[in-house]
């Protein structure tokens, strides 16, 4: 039984076509920001990066500091899961205070 194969599109010199729709990435910002704007996104881009690593290290050294200071491997436990969930909470508050004020400095337009 021979099996009929589907024709295969060919671009130029013989090469497939890219799958541009299997490539394509959700995105959450405006296509054509003008220079204002573009600073504002990088900038608070960039706070976000240097701001989120310096709390992950504080708070990394403290936990760390922590787990090695308590002898008793449930106490370790009962000490370290509220410190990781105040971590979470910590983060998200410092990306939402990151994000009002980059809504705040965000370029009015007329």
């Amino acid at each position: 039984m021979d099996r009929a194969v589907p024709p295969r599109r060919c671009g130029p010199a013989g090469r497939r076509p890219l799958q541009l729709r299997a490539l394509r990435s959700a995105h959450a910002f405006k296509p054509r920001l003008s220079f204002g704007e573009a600073v504002v996104a990088t900038l608070g881009t960039l706070l976000r990066i240097f701001l989120g690593s310096l709390l992950f290290a504080i708070w990394g050294s403290y936990a760390w500091f922590a787990w090695t200071a308590l002898p008793n491997y449930l106490l370790r436990v009962v000490v370290i899961l509220p410190m990781f969930l105040l971590f979470l909470v910590c983060m998200l508050l410092l990306l939402s205070a990151i994000g009002a004020l980059q809504r705040a400095v965000w370029p009015k337009h007329p």
